[in-house]
């Protein structure tokens, strides 16, 4: 029996949770049936893509080479004639619904989205979006949520959405949350830490006006990651009067010891789509603490057993949520070890990989019919 030819796209690999997401996909999905190509548009690559794997870059580094990225993976479709295209994150789906016009072949497409079109696709990428999407053969999201979303954007466009949790490789990350050689900073109280990239979505400001108001002025606050708004946190950081107490660490290429060790996670988003974050921290049995934002965490999170709630944008219930579990060694550990035992049996990695794997099968008879 021949294998499905199966082209993946997106556009890098740098060290996002989106990105450890493709990753996952590219590692786990079974060789003797998949023949893959991956198509990204930049060596970005903190999490390389596996070594048996085909890649081609298509160069685009600038907002203005899209549409040589848009004729080089039109091009890459002719050549490789996949039976199904994947594609993933708003941006690199629109890109290849605009290849995939632009191509003789024509595979199916699955594109998936992890965050809110609502509040990523505005203005021209909102009119591209409704042009190009109805292209699409499947529309995948991660959360239930974002599903609804996602169908009220489609309109009446009779696009299938259907969610696929985002694939979790539990027996990595716990094996790497435990490796020796991670600088750990000194940290003799209580420890925050906090995961994301420095942008107005993650709303740090949120948590460094909650942490400042934290009753134990010895807590300390692990700021993990980059972004262009990092400037602006240390000065707010400075004048809330805490720097001496948040460590900022850059990106990690293993973050895993770091929220193993931490006490709590605070996830301070005004929005997400399934914040692989909070998973990570479930296996590595840290308490987490999240706004309810849309969407994802209170589809993971059951407040006050598998973690804390609190509404979005609302300082005092994150500094009381924050008082509360430093305050009770107990509930801290009640709670990860729930949190650990959810996790390992909703988001383990096969079923996800079972799920793409059934969807690209079917898509590809479809083809071939």
């Amino acid at each position: 029996m021949s294998r499905i030819r199966l082209l993946l796209t997106t556009s890098d690999l740098s060290g996002g949770g989106a990105e450890r997401e493709f990753r996952t996909l590219l590692e786990h999905l079974d060789r003797d049936r998949f023949e893959m190509h991956v198509a990204l548009w930049r060596h970005d690559t903190e999490q390389p893509p596996p070594h048996d794997l085909p890649l081609t870059i298509l160069r685009k580094d600038r907002s203005w080479h899209v549409l040589r990225a848009v004729r080089g993976l039109a091009h890459l479709v002719d050549d490789f004639k996949p039976d199904v295209v994947f594609s993933m994150l708003q941006y690199p789906n629109l890109v290849t619904g605009s290849a995939l016009r632009r191509a003789r072949h024509c595979p199916r497409w699955v594109c998936r989205f992890l965050l809110s079109p609502q509040r990523d696709l505005r203005g021209l990428k909102q009119t591209w979006a409704r042009r190009v999407l109805p292209r699409a053969n499947v529309v995948l999201s991660c959360a239930d949520g974002l599903t609804r979303e996602l169908q009220a954007f489609l309109g009446t466009t009779n696009v299938p959405v259907q969610t696929i949790r985002n694939p979790l490789d539990v027996s990595a990350i716990r094996l790497r949350s435990t490796r020796s050689d991670v600088q750990l900073p000194d940290s003799g109280g209580f420890t925050i830490v906090h995961s994301g990239r420095f942008v107005p979505q993650k709303n740090q400001r949120l948590l460094l006006h909650a942490f400042a108001g934290m009753e134990d002025r010895s807590s300390r606050l692990w700021m993990l990651g980059e972004g262009p708004l990092e400037s602006q946190l240390r000065s707010k950081a400075r004048e809330l009067g805490v720097a001496d107490r948040v460590d900022w660490l850059g990106f990690q290429t293993n973050p895993y010891p770091f929220y193993r060790a931490a006490d709590c996670m605070v996830l301070s988003s005004d929005w997400e789509g399934l914040p692989n974050v909070i998973l990570e921290c479930m296996v590595c049995e840290t308490p987490v603490i999240s706004t309810q934002c849309p969407h994802g965490p209170d589809e993971l999170i059951e407040d006050g057993v598998t973690g804390c709630l609190v509404p979005t944008g609302d300082m005092g219930a994150m500094t009381a949520a924050l008082n509360r579990l430093h305050g009770d060694d107990s509930l801290r550990r009640k709670i990860s070890l729930a949190a650990h035992a959810a996790v390992e049996d909703a988001y383990g990695n096969a079923r996800s990989i079972q799920e793409y794997s059934a969807l690209f099968q079917r898509l590809a008879k479809e083809t071939s019919a």
